[in-house]
């Protein structure tokens, strides 16, 4: 049995809708939100004070570093990361981070290379082949 191509058409483009908006949600949105952490926030140094350990359903160790600031005041700020490694860097070891002065919990860790970065290449080639496909369905009606 054939599948009409007006079927085809609308399964593509709600494909395309739906990889667009983890696109965004997934690569966009933490990249501008970093950009404004960056742009409206302070640069300062932060030491690991500690660890939170999480182990996975295959019984690895992801490391989340537990760190520590002042703010501009002075205040002493103790924030988690969201980041886990499967290593664990030495605690007293100093990070560079920017944080937002209205909200110090907000913040990200300068040297480290953005998760979303790895997704962005196959987030574009997933989109451009879903386009693809729309154009060759439009070219076969």
């Amino acid at each position: 049995m054939e599948i009409s191509p007006t079927i085809k058409l609308l399964f593509w483009f709600i494909l395309l809708v739906i990889s667009c908006y983890y696109f965004i949600s997934l690569t966009v949105y933490p990249f501008r939100r970093r950009n404004n952490i960056r742009k409206q926030g302070v640069k300062t140094r932060a030491t690991i004070i500690d660890y939170k350990i999480e182990v996975d359903l295959d019984g690895v160790k992801y490391y989340y570093p537990v760190l520590e600031f002042k703010d501009k005041t002075g205040k002493r700020i103790v924030v988690d990361t969201e980041i886990g490694k499967n290593y664990q860097y030495e605690t007293g070891k100093q990070l560079e981070i920017y944080y937002l002065p209205h909200a110090p919990y907000q913040f990200y860790i300068l040297s480290s290379v953005p998760g979303e970065v790895y997704l962005l290449p196959f987030g574009v080639i997933a989109i451009s082949l879903i386009i693809y496909a729309i154009i060759k369905t439009i070219s076969s009606l």
